[in-house]
């Protein structure tokens, strides 16, 4: 991104810490999340066809070569708390069973049963001593496995061969569960990483979720996830963020399969000029941490 004279002063007259000096500490004292810059890789600047964000064909190797192929986000941990807690989601055309085992481990399965086809269960949360199939009452166990088949005796053929629903893999981390439609996917560690070593540090188990949002956008996916990979649209819709955050040299950082960026929040932007005193946001932060805006107004000071 170019700049002018003009955004040269604002950025001096900011005053605004550099983030990445900031002082670290050990890492057999404390884990920390790693800030330094990674190399810019050579992604080209060819324009993107429209197709990738119109095309059904184009959606359709999606499907194949990625939702099918990686781990993905299925439940938070708090959510499964005891044997029988459950969360139905889903992804694509699929419906997934996520359920907390007697033993402590949690597993998913695909949400169909086995007769008919007809889902277990609803998208939602809920707590179960079994899943019945509520068309034929094909019932199932914690674990997946058979419960009872009712009227088994009129099946010439038997019981299905297989144990019960079809199992899918399921590891947690950072206090939230994951699966994959993928029998063959990797360790969730091995994709996750390096970004689980940088958000280790927030210790995400240790948090309590106060707010549950849920927002359905009439787009292809990557439309919303190209609006949140930038901080250039700051100043035109969100205006007033910029009195509590740097919006214009973040820190983009592009690894194999995941990126990240670091914007630094607690200051202003260099768009606007030097406030007269904190501003209202910032002490609203200050306060949060613990500090007292009153003893920073020196800075502000003519």
């Amino acid at each position: 991104m170019s700049s002018t004279p003009e955004d040269d002063e604002l950025r001096a007259a900011s005053r605004t810490p550099d983030y990445r000096k900031v002082k670290r500490v050990a890492p057999e004292q404390s884990p920390v999340t790693p800030c330094g810059k990674e190399p810019d890789p050579d992604l080209g600047h060819e324009l993107i066809r429209k197709e990738r964000y119109t095309s059904t064909e184009f959606m359709q190797l999606e499907w194949e070569r990625i939702w099918k192929k990686v781990w993905l986000l299925g439940a938070m941990e708090s959510d499964l708390r005891e044997p029988g807690d459950f969360v139905a989601t889903e992804i694509g055309r699929e419906s997934v069973l996520i359920v907390r085992q007697a033993d402590g481990g949690v597993r998913a399965f695909y949400n169909v049963c086995l007769h008919r086809g007809n889902r277990l269960r609803p998208t939602g949360t809920g707590s179960a001593d079994s899943f019945k199939c509520q068309y034929h009452h094909w019932e199932y166990a914690l674990d997946g496995s058979f419960k009872r088949i009712p009227d088994l005796d009129t099946f010439p053929q038997g019981a299905p061969p297989c144990r019960g629903l079809k199992e899918l893999p399921c590891s947690a981390w950072g206090g939230f569960v994951w699966f994959s439609l993928d029998p063959k996917v990797g360790p969730l560690e091995d994709f996750l990483d390096p970004v689980h070593r940088h958000l280790d540090p927030y210790n995400f188990p240790q948090m309590a979720l106060t707010r549950d949002i849920t927002v359905e956008w009439n787009c292809n996916w990557k439309a919303s996830v190209d609006a949140f990979n930038e901080s250039y649209h700051v100043q035109g819709i969100h205006p007033q963020l910029m009195w509590y955050l740097h919006d214009l040299d973040i820190q983009i950082d592009c690894f194999e399969r995941h990126n990240r960026y670091l914007i630094p929040f607690a200051t202003w932007s260099p768009r606007v000029r030097r406030p007269p005193a904190i501003p209202e946001p910032i002490k609203v932060i200050m306060k949060t941490a613990g500090m007292d805006p009153a003893d920073y107004d020196e800075p502000y000071e003519n």
